[in-house]
């Protein structure tokens, strides 16, 4: 599993896999695993906040165009919701626990 570099280019954010956040995909029954877990995925969000807001500093000064900004926006937008809501399931797990 890699990490979008934290200095890289918002263009980094597309190697996240689709199945790094599938919301569907099997979770670890055991709470230190669900812990693991969670704390893999604060890293990304975070990684994928911080790429959002580079990329709304590229756009800001006219780098890329509005149709290109769209796009990546949208992408990352998508990945942060799915990470959102995995993230947000297996805090509810581990309460549960």
């Amino acid at each position: 599993m890699s990490f979008v570099g934290f200095g890289g280019a918002p263009s980094e954010a597309s190697s996240y896999s689709e199945s790094e956040v599938n919301v569907e995909e099997e979770l670890p029954s055991d709470k230190d695993s669900l812990y693991q877990e969670l704390i893999a995925l604060e890293g990304k969000r975070y990684s994928l906040e911080k790429t959002f807001k580079d990329l709304e500093k590229i756009y800001s000064t006219g780098s890329i165009d509005d149709s290109e900004y769209k796009s990546q926006s949208d992408g990352l937008r998508g990945k942060l919701n799915g990470i959102t809501s995995k993230i947000n399931k297996i805090r509810r797990i581990i309460s549960s626990l």
